[in-house]
């Protein structure tokens, strides 16, 4: 009998190892498609900016908070930009690497948005510096550059949609841009909260309860 409860107590230990090994370990999925994205992705909380003008608080909008790194070139603002409707939140970057620092209320596990107009200054005109555009979130499982351009070369892509879905969950996305007077529109904006995980206990009864039949077998 002792050794029938070892045996059973360590399949168990190994069941949930493997369960949370495998949530560590995994890895964030990327999308540049956005019907892609929601297709993978059940239910979206979204956000248009529109009939919004003007300088943009903080506390504008209930499940997040939106701020500017810097207050070179002003806040941020509900801009003209737009990949639908007419209105955008938007950030100037001049001359110096600028985010736009995105936090939520609670943790969320998938974030999607349109990137209008980085490195077009003054209309879609060649670069006067090698510009980038990045994305980072508060937990260091994503740090990626969406896009870069190169001193004398026109942007060919100026309107970017960039998808993010991580089991691991977060509650800040930081975007940032080093285009020289430049303002850069974050259009349909969404996102997802996580699914509750089972807890620790109920995957040890679970695992414990095809163990208990054979034993009762």
């Amino acid at each position: 009998m002792r050794f029938f409860l070892t045996n059973m107590l360590l399949s168990a230990f190994f069941i949930l190892s493997a369960f949370f090994m495998s949530t560590a370990n995994a890895v964030p999925v990327l999308f540049s498609d956005r019907a892609t994205f929601e297709a993978a992705v059940s239910n979206l909380e979204r956000e248009g900016f529109e009939g919004n003008d003007g300088p943009l608080s903080p506390d504008d909008f209930e499940l997040f908070s939106a701020v500017k790194s810097t207050t070179t070139g002003g806040g941020m603002i509900y801009s003209s930009l737009a990949s639908q409707g007419t209105r955008s939140m938007g950030f100037q970057s001049v001359g110096q690497p600028t985010s736009a620092i995105i936090t939520f209320s609670g943790s969320i596990n998938a974030f999607g948005v349109d990137i209008l107009d980085w490195a077009t200054s003054s209309g879609n005109v060649a670069a006067v510096k090698d510009y980038f555009l990045r994305i980072e979130n508060n937990t260091g499982s994503l740090d990626e550059t969406l896009a870069t351009t190169t001193t004398g070369v026109t942007n060919p892509n100026p309107l970017i949609f960039f998808g993010v879905i991580d089991s691991v969950g977060f509650n800040s996305i930081t975007i940032e841009a080093n285009t020289s007077s430049d303002t850069v529109g974050l259009d349909e904006l969404v996102f997802s909260s996580p699914v509750p995980e089972p807890s620790a206990m109920l995957l040890f009864i679970l695992a414990l309860i095809p163990l208990l039949k054979i034993r009762n077998s």
